[in-house]
């Protein structure tokens, strides 16, 4: 016993705060993934903020600017759908969002119009990806 209390003395504060965070943390993932406990789910504001549905489109001219409100109007009536300007990417594309968020098949004729306009090289919905599992030799 005299030892442990020795030991306690030489062993610094962070180290016992980084053990103690530890511990908490593989709690934490125990009753996220359901071994025990309730599950839980995300607030509902990250719900619908995770339904946000964006489109990755390149213009043809890369001086073009889609962020300015004009623009953005007029392609919004071509393509049937209010469209908000939300940053640029590498390599020109720029990602757009829709104001509204359409089912999957809507979404899809949306995303066929934005590409049939002449002054779009390409566009697709922005989607999460994810890396693949498995063996990669």
């Amino acid at each position: 016993m005299i030892e442990r209390v020795l030991l306690l003395r030489r062993t610094p504060l962070s180290l016992l705060l980084v053990l103690t965070g530890a511990v908490g943390a593989l709690l934490a993932c125990a009753q996220v993934s359901g071994e025990s406990g309730p599950e839980l789910a995300p607030p509902a504001s990250a719900r619908g903020a995770a339904r946000a549905v964006q489109i990755i489109v390149k213009f043809r001219d890369p001086r073009l600017d889609p962020s300015r409100a004009q623009f953005l109007g007029e392609m919004g009536r071509d393509i049937g759908a209010r469209l908000v300007y939300v940053r640029p990417m590498s390599g020109g594309a720029h990602v757009l969002r829709l104001e509204a968020l359409p089912d999957g098949a809507e979404l899809d004729r949306i995303v066929g119009r934005l590409a049939r306009r002449p002054d779009v090289e390409y566009a697709e919905p922005d989607r999460r990806m994810r890396p693949m599992r498995g063996d990669t030799k």
